[in-house]
C-alpha cells in the first residue's frame, strides 16, 4: 500500500510528486480510521533476506500486529543475523524505538531472538523462547504488540508473552529486511505485514457492530480488548445456508489460539454441521473446551437475539431473552489483549448475517456512577482522544515534512532543468555559425555532386542497353532450353515404354526357362523310369523263359489232333525245347505216352509253343 514511501525523494519529486503525497496523505488517515493491513512482501511472493534491505517506511501506532513466514536454509550463519527489524530511530540499539521489534537468529543457530525495545526501562527487552525453527520447513510468526504486552505466536501457538509498558507513537519507521548493523540469516521470507490493531480499554460498553446486517468473513479481526471477569456479549444473528461442517460465528480467544487450552475459547459459538443449532463453548482454567449445550436450532432466515452472560459462578446463554442454557464456570482469569473474531480463521464461516454486536464489563456496569468514577471514565476518554490526537499530528506532521522535503527536492529539479535550457540555448547559438559554414560547404558539394549525376546519366543510359542485350539473349536461352525440355520429356516417355517392354519380355523369358526347365525335368525322370522299367521286363522275361524252359525241359510229346489227317491240319510235335508243327496220323495227341483227347489240349500245346518262340525272340540279344 505504501509504493510511495518506496520511491526516492527525487524520483517522487519528478514524476509522481503531487499524486504520491497525496495518496500518502490518505493512506495515514485511513490507517487510524480503517485499520489497513500493509504488505511489505505478499504472500505469495518470497524474499531472501538481505542486508540493508529497505522495504519503506510507515508510521506505528500504539497497538499492532506484525507476522511474516520464515524459512531458514539447511546451512546457518555463524554470528548473531538479522531477518526484520523496525526502527523509529534508524538506529540498531539501544534506546527506545530503536528495535519495535527486531528478529534474529542467535548465531549459528535458528532459534529467533526477538525483540521489543519500547520504554527507557526497557528498550531492548526479549521475548525469549527456547525453540528453534526447523531447517527447510515454513514457521508462521505472529507479533502481538500493545500498550500492555507483547506476545508471539509460532504457527498459532504462544511461544512467549511480555509485559508493556510507555509505548509511544512512531510516524516515520523504517521497515528493513534484513537490517544494516547485523549479516542477513540465511532464510526465505514472505507474507511479511503489519496490522494496526484496535484496542478496547477501560470500557462500561463496547459497540463492535452497528444495526447494519453483516455478512461473516473467515478470519475478519474486530480488535483487541482486555476481558474482565464478569462480561456480557450480545448480537443478533440471522441464518441463511447450512455448511457442511462446523462454521464459526464468533469467536474470542486471549491466546490467539483455536483449542484446546484456558483462554483458547471465551467464548467462541459455532453451528453444527449441516444444522442451525448452536455449539458454544467457553474456556476456563478448570475446563478449556466446556459446552454450554443448547439443542434447538435457530430458524433459518430469521434474526435471534444471543447473549452470553459471563460471571464468577456460570455461564448462561440467552436466545430472545429466554435462558437457552447454563453451565458452571471456575478458576476464572482476567484476560487482556484478547483478539475478537468474526468469524474466526480456523473454521469456514457460518453462512450468516450477525448485527448489534457489543460487549459489556459487568463489574462497571454495576459500580455506582461517582465522581470518581465519572473522572476515569472522563480520563480514559480524555486518554484515547488525546492518542488519537497524536496519531492524527504525528501523520499531519509526517505529510507536511515531506511535502517540504518533496518541494525542495522539486525546486532542486527545476533548478536543474532551468540550468539544462540555458545550456541548450548556448550551444545552439554556438552552432549556429558552424551551421552557416556547414551551408556553403553543402553548396559546394552540391555542384560536385551535379557534374556527377552528368557522367552517371551516361553510364545509365549504356548500362540500359546492355541490359537489353542481356534480355535479349535471356529470352533466346529460355526459348532453347523450352524445346530442350521437350525433347527430354519426349526421349523420357519413349525410354519409358521400352524398358517396360523390356521388363515384359524379361519376365516372359524367365517363365519360359523356368517351364522348359520343369519340362526336362520331367523327360529326365520319364527316361529314368522307362528305362528302370525295361530293365525289370527284360529281367521279368528272361525269368519267365527260363521257367517255361525248365517246364517243358524233358518233356517229349506227340500231339495227333483229332482231326487229324484232315486236309491243312497239320501235326504238333516237339521234344520239349522246340515245338514242331508237322502233318500227324491218326486222331489223338500223345504227351509223354498219354494222349491228347481234346482239341483244347491241343490249343493249349500249340499257344505254349508260340509263346516260346516269341521268348526266344525276345530275349535274344539284342544286335550291336
Amino acid at each position: 500500500m505504501f509504493n510511495c514511501v518506496k520511491l526516492t525523494p527525487y524520483a517522487c519529486a519528478t514524476i509522481f510528486a503531487v499524486q504520491c503525497l497525496t495518496i500518502h496523505a490518505q493512506q495515514m488517515s485511513v490507517s487510524q480510521a480503517g485499520n489497513p493491513r500493509i504488505d511489505f512482501i505478499p504472500g505469495d511472493e518470497q524474499s531472501r533476506a538481505s542486508q540493508s534491505n529497505l522495504l519503506g517506511t510507515v508510521q506505528l501506532p500504539l497497538d499492532y500486529e506484525i507476522g511474516l513466514n520464515i524459512t531458514p536454509d539447511a546451512t546457518t550463519v555463524a554470528a548473531w543475523s538479522n531477518i526484520i527489524h523496525i526502527t523509529a530511530n534508524d538506529n540498531n540499539c539501544c534506546n527506545p524505538g530503536d528495535r519495535v521489534p527486531g528478529i534474529w537468529f542467535y548465531a549459528g543457530t535458528t532459534r529467533l531472538h526477538i525483540i521489543d525495545g519500547h520504554s527507557p526501562v526497557s528498550s531492548n527487552d526479549e521475548c525469549t523462547t527456547p525453540l528453534q525453527l526447523p531447517a527447510l520447513q515454513t514457521t508462521r510468526v505472529r507479533l502481538f504488540l500493545t500498550t500492555t504486552q507483547t506476545r508471539v505466536f509460532f504457527n498459532d501457538t504462544l511461544v512467549c508473552s511480555e509485559a508493556r509498558a510507555d509505548r509511544a507513537i512512531y510516524p516515520n519507521a523504517k521497515v528493513y529486511a534484513s537490517n544494516p548493523w547485523f549479516p542477513a540469516s540465511n532464510a526465505w521470507i514472505s507474507g511479511f505485514y503489519l496490522q494496526p490493531l484496535r484496542v478496547v480499554r477501560g470500557y462500561q460498553q463496547h459497540t463492535f457492530l452497528g444495526p447494519q446486517p453483516q455478512q461473516l468473513s473467515r478470519g475478519y479481526n474486530l480488535g483487541t480488548i482486555d476481558l474482565p471477569i464478569n462480561y456480557e456479549i450480545g448480537f443478533s444473528v440471522v441464518p441463511t445456508a447450512l455448511v457442511l461442517g462446523y462454521s464459526n460465528i464468533i469467536h474470542m480467544t486471549a491466546n490467539r489460539n483455536d483449542c484446546c487450552n484456558p483462554g483458547d475459547r471465551i467464548p467462541g459459538v459455532w453451528f453444527y454441521p449441516n444444522t442451525t443449532r448452536l455449539h458454544s463453548i467457553f474456556g476456563s482454567r478448570a475446563l478449556e473446551n466446556d459446552e454450554c449445550p443448547i439443542l434447538t436450532p435457530l430458524p433459518m432466515g430469521a434474526a435471534t437475539q444471543m447473549v452470553i452472560r459471563m460471571n464468577n459462578s456460570n455461564m448462561t446463554v440467552f436466545l430472545n431473552g429466554t435462558a437457552a442454557c447454563t453451565e458452571s464456570r471456575t478458576q476464572q482469569s482476567v484476560f487482556n489483549g484478547a483478539t475478537f473474531f468474526a468469524s474466526d480463521p480456523w473454521y469456514p464461516s457460518a453462512q450468516a448475517t450477525i448485527a448489534n454486536l457489543y460487549i459489556t464489563d459487568l463489574n462497571a456496569a454495576a459500580a455506582p456512577l461517582t465522581i470518581t468514577g465519572l473522572s476515569t471514565m472522563v480520563a480514559a476518554a480524555l486518554s484515547d482522544a488525546q492518542s488519537d490526537v497524536a496519531t492524527i499530528d504525528g501523520a499531519l506532521s509526517t505529510t507536511a515534512s515531506e511535502i517540504r522535503a518533496d518541494a525542495r527536492d522539486l525546486a532542486f529539479v527545476v533548478g536543474n532543468l532551468t540550468a539544462s535550457v540555458t545550456g541548450i540555448n548556448t550551444t545552439v547559438n554556438a552552432q549556429g555559425s558552424r551551421l552557416g559554414d556547414v551551408a556553403r560547404a553543402g553548396d559546394t558539394l552540391g555542384a560536385y555532386l551535379q557534374d556527377n549525376v552528368t557522367t552517371l546519366t551516361g553510364l545509365h543510359t549504356t548500362l540500359q542497353g546492355r541490359v537489353a542485350d542481356v534480355q535479349l539473349n535471356v529470352s533466346e536461352t529460355r526459348a532453347t532450353l523450352t524445346a530442350t525440355q521437350t525433347d527430354v520429356g519426349y526421349l523420357r516417355g519413349n525410354t519409358s515404354a521400352s524398358l517396360s517392354r523390356l521388363n515384359t519380355n524379361v519376365t516372359s523369358l524367365g517363365q519360359q526357362q523356368a517351364t522348359t526347365a520343369g519340362l526336362v525335368a520331367r523327360v529326365q525322370n520319364n527316361v529314368t523310369s522307362l528305362s528302370s522299367t525295361l530293365s525289370a521286363t527284360s529281367a521279368g522275361l528272361g525269368s519267365l523263359r527260363s521257367a517255361l524252359q525248365s517246364a517243358l525241359a524233358g518233356l517229349s510229346y506227340d500231339i495227333t489232333r483229332p482231326d487229324a489227317g484232315a486236309t491243312g491240319i497239320p501235326q504238333v510235335t516237339g521234344d520239349g525245347q522246340d515245338v514242331v508243327v508237322a502233318a500227324g496220323s491218326g486222331g489223338t495227341v500223345r504227351v509223354s505216352g498219354s494222349t491228347c483227347a481234346s482239341m483244347d489240349l491241343c490249343a493249349a500245346l500249340e499257344q505254349i509253343s508260340t509263346i516260346t518262340t516269341a521268348l526266344n525272340t525276345a530275349v535274344a540279344p539284342s544286335p550291336p
